[in-house]
């Protein structure tokens, strides 16, 4: 076999792997233990494509390219699409760079994010122009996929990425030159992240985006916004409507690929992963990606939860705590702790009270961080899948997640007026610690929480306390 370049992603691994016996090794474990995971004993560098031939090869619809005349053809016929690819978008943070069909719409908008000003959008033959060279250049090869998306994309977004991460002193490690694309075939139609419940047996939760119509990325009728649906266990097959779409949706079909893909061998049974879908308007459903969430499947029956006047209930809920409940503190951290550079570290495995907007997060990569380092977020935002992999995150990195927002009529409105003053002051030592060089006290209430997967109920007297950074 002649040895591959090291750009050609799986077929690199493969051979690498066979050679060093490590890769074949992984293989019988794979096919023995239900779960073993392949994908992070012999991580892939493009792990879209590679997860995306592995799927494809036991007989699921995958829209990968892999040869020059489909690439050719889906550039002339306007369904080409680049996708990013750095390594920890199968175990890691995930959505850094962004993907793209190639089209003259696109392009358009990512020259006025990039070139905003000294870009005329009036200029159509200007934007023409530059479209039909930069395709012609993807064609032929003399444009790199890679070179492409930095150009319009990819640049812009490390360095935004970079302004976060300088001015909030925040450490995590992305190794931004080993980025890469890989090619696919757009398909029109509806875009499905679906995630089974890791703690009640037959939920699923699911975001739901329709393709755009012509114009539709400037015309909010036509781009709706996406759609957060939670499907019961006997709900699978019943149609689940929107405020903001037009149609009603069925989960059944997206249901029974996500759980088909899950069983195949390479990928462990003993978590509940993130896959992205896409059903097209025949409605067959297409595999995109699978993402490892490292949420434990722990299926419970629902417990009785605690009553009293100190007792806040919550019903928008993704975890599971012991019936006893967790007696624990949950912190409300401000800018001036985003700034320390141990700021991850030390709220690792801490409950944290999180208000986006009290943090001034207008890039919402602190978010992700936070939620994959946490054990509990109560969030005044809704637990769901918005619009992106930053505000979908305590969703599906967090063990723990409540939203409270919307709370009803019904709920301890003693207790939700506390929570109010709660957040208020914590708004407050926020506005003051962003005129402060050091850390601030950090404020944080003791609670005990108990949740059973539906709901979740939280104790205390929501004292305010504080104490100095340094014993967090």
């Amino acid at each position: 076999m002649e040895q591959p370049k090291e750009d050609d992603g799986w077929l690199y691994d493969e051979y690498y792997y066979r050679e060093s016996g490590e890769r074949q090794a992984a293989r019988n474990l794979a096919e023995t233990d239900p779960n073993f995971d392949y994908f992070a004993t012999v991580p892939p560098k493009k792990p879209k494509e590679a997860i995306g031939r592995y799927v494809r090869s036991h007989g699921f619809s995958v829209p990968l390219i892999e040869d020059q005349g489909e690439w050719e053809r889906a550039l002339d016929d306007g369904s080409a699409m680049l996708r990013s690819e750095l390594a920890q978008d199968y175990d890691g943070l995930s959505g850094l760079l962004s993907s793209a069909k190639i089209s003259r719409e696109w392009h358009e908008t990512a020259m006025l994010g990039r070139y905003y000003d000294t870009y005329d959008e009036r200029q159509p033959e200007f934007v023409d122009e530059m479209y039909s060279l930069m395709r012609a250049g993807l064609r032929s090869g003399e444009l790199s996929p890679v070179g492409f998306m930095n150009l319009l994309s990819w640049t812009a977004c490390e360095s935004y990425f970079g302004q976060t991460i300088s001015s909030y002193s925040l450490r995590f490690a992305v190794d931004w030159k080993s980025r890469q694309a890989s090619a696919w075939r757009f398909i029109e139609g509806t875009n499905i992240r679906i995630l089974a419940d890791p703690n009640v047996a037959g939920r699923y939760h699911l975001g739901v985006q329709s393709t755009p119509r012509p114009g539709g990325y400037r015309s909010p009728e036509a781009y709706p916004g996406p759609g957060y649906y939670r499907v019961e266990a006997d709900e699978h097959d019943k149609p689940k409507s929107f405020r903001k779409h037009r149609q009603d949706f069925v989960a059944k079909a997206c249901i029974e690929l996500y759980e088909a893909v899950r069983e195949l061998p390479f990928f462990s049974a003993a978590i509940a992963p993130l896959m992205e879908l896409q059903v097209d308007e025949a409605g067959e459903v297409h595999f995109l990606q699978y993402l490892k969430t490292n949420l434990a499947v722990d299926y419970v029956e629902a417990f009785d939860l605690p009553e009293g006047e100190e007792v806040t209930e919550f019903n928008n809920v993704r975890g599971i705590t012991p019936e006893e409940g967790l007696e624990t503190r949950i912190f409300f951290p401000n800018l001036s702790h985003l700034r320390e550079a141990d700021f991850l570290r030390r709220m690792a495995c801490k409950a944290i009270l999180y208000d986006p907007l009290s943090l001034d997060n207008s890039n919402r990569l602190v978010q992700q961080l936070l939620a994959a380092e946490v054990s509990l977020i109560l969030s005044t935002a809704y637990i769901s899948f918005q619009d992106n992999h930053f505000d979908s995150a305590p969703l599906y990195r967090t063990p723990l997640a409540i939203g409270w927002a919307n709370m009803g009529p019904d709920d301890n409105l003693a207790a939700n007026k506390k929570l109010v003053e709660v957040l208020e002051a914590g708004k407050d030592l926020s506005r003051a610690g962003m005129l402060e060089e050091s850390a601030t006290p950090v404020t944080y209430a003791d609670i005990r929480v108990t949740a059973n997967g539906r709901h979740a109920t939280i104790e205390s007297d929501w004292e305010i306390k504080t104490m100095a950074w340094e014993n967090v």
